[in-house]
């Protein structure tokens, strides 16, 4: 419901304009009454989605003065809930209930967009939570929850016109991410995927297969099924990144390919997931026209594991695989997820390992070291560690080193043809690979 504040001055019994002798003033406007509908507009950060702002659809009200627009306009309320059920053992985090800090309200083509604070760390602002199902870490899950925002309108707009107006109500339309709505989806031999096109795609293209973490797959049957085909994009910028203008100037107009697993990469073999994967690559493949001498495959934590698997499972198949913080030993079980066999597999691909050493989670010795010191008598394999995860000055979670990845920054010395010394950075790298 519309609510204002708003004083009243008291008027004289008989208003001056109708006093004899006195000339007739235009008789001041009344307030127009309307409902319009707003949507949610967000972007993936480094740390994951957040609701950016709001876009109100008044222009067809007729033209606002941008004057009468301060942060005081308006109140926006944000509220959300999970999108599965919480049973007595599971546990969801990330849920709020609160106001929106506004940090300014401007106007789009005659819409009024009201802009929030967002960042690291920023509360209200997420469009995923966390879902533990039973209690159970590991089958922790990134899901896109039910977002509700309720707007209050604290005082009139004004029309060029001289006439002001008053929203009656306020209809919430969808969620706008720009980057994730560009990814159209699919599903192939039961693994759901999302799959971005190039803007220019005549001719045949390099295909870019980014695989996500433990915490963006499916629930499977772990307390409850959420497979909806989202958190892989929404949760951080690794595939979202190859669609950027610079990744696509690089490898010469890519598709991208994020499939999404239905429970976890680690039943890599009990579930077959290695073949399936393969399979919804030659699908892609097939139905698009595709460069199979340059298909690449990326991922992270649990999916960079899976990038690993997969690169040395077929070891002809990848023009090069990059893998941040590859869960190859996990803290949390104490247990390594491949052997030095398969890790040997690797000789023949280029790789690429991102990983620093304060991460938690993965550890770096057991995983990104060990794996760079099987592979390094083979030539081709690089290792780019870090102390820990900081970009622009804000400092993440020791185990996101795929926020450098997703930067481009990792990055090593070469010798050019010249005989001079030159930086190649990670996605340089990668393109100028092929089979």
């Amino acid at each position: 419901m519309t609510k204002f504040r708003v004083v009243v001055a008291a008027l004289a019994a008989i208003p001056l304009w109708a006093a004899p002798g006195i000339a007739q003033a235009a008789t001041p406007a009344a307030a127009k009454t309307t409902s319009v509908g707003f949507t949610l507009n967000a972007k993936v950060l480094d740390g994951g989605e957040q609701v950016t702002s709001v876009r109100i659809n008044t222009s067809k009200l007729g033209k606002i003065k941008a004057s009468s627009l301060t942060t005081s306009t308006f109140t926006v309320h944000a509220k959300s809930t999970s999108p599965v059920t919480v049973g007595s053992t599971d546990a969801i985090y990330s849920l709020y209930d609160e106001d929106r800090v506004i940090t300014g309200v401007s106007l789009t083509k005659g819409d009024v967009v009201i802009t929030f604070k967002t960042g690291q760390g920023v509360s209200g602002a997420s469009t995923l939570g966390y879902f533990v199902p039973g209690g159970d870490m590991g089958a922790a899950r990134k899901v896109l929850l039910n977002l509700t925002y309720t707007i209050t309108q604290n005082s009139p707009l004004t029309l060029t016109n001289g006439k002001s107006v008053t929203i009656s109500s306020f209809t919430q339309g969808k969620l706008s991410d720009p980057e994730v709505d560009a990814f159209a989806y699919g599903s192939s031999n039961g693994i759901k995927y999302r799959l971005y096109t190039p803007a220019t795609h005549s001719g045949k293209r390099p295909l870019i297969v980014w695989l996500h973490g433990n915490g963006e797959g499916g629930l499977g049957t772990a307390g409850a099924t959420n497979y909806n085909n989202e958190s892989p994009l929404r949760a951080n910028r690794g595939a979202l990144a190859m669609t950027g203008k610079d990744a696509q100037k690089l490898f010469g107009n890519a598709y991208v390919v994020a499939p999404q697993v239905p429970d976890t990469w680690y039943n890599i073999d009990s579930a077959g997931y290695a073949t399936k994967i393969k399979a919804l690559i030659n699908s892609v493949v097939k139905k698009h026209k595709i460069n199979t001498d340059r298909i690449y495959v990326m991922g992270a934590s649990a999916g960079g594991m899976m990038t690993l698997q997969m690169a040395g499972r077929y070891p002809s198949f990848f023009a090069a695989a990059t893998a941040s913080a590859p869960a190859i030993y996990v803290n949390r079980n104490s247990a390594y997820t491949m052997t030095e066999e398969q890790l040997l597999k690797l000789k023949t691909t280029p790789t690429w390992l991102v990983q620093a050493t304060n991460d938690a989670t993965i550890d770096y010795t057991k995983s990104s070291l060990w794996a760079y010191d099987l592979l390094k008598e083979f030539g081709s394999v690089n290792l780019t560690t870090y102390d820990n995860v900081t970009w622009n000055g804000v400092t993440y979670n020791g185990h996101w080193s795929w926020v450098y990845t997703a930067h481009n920054d990792p990055s090593k010395t070469v010798q050019n043809r010249y005989g001079n010394s030159e930086t190649v950075h990670v996605w340089q790298w990668m393109a100028g690979n092929k089979r």
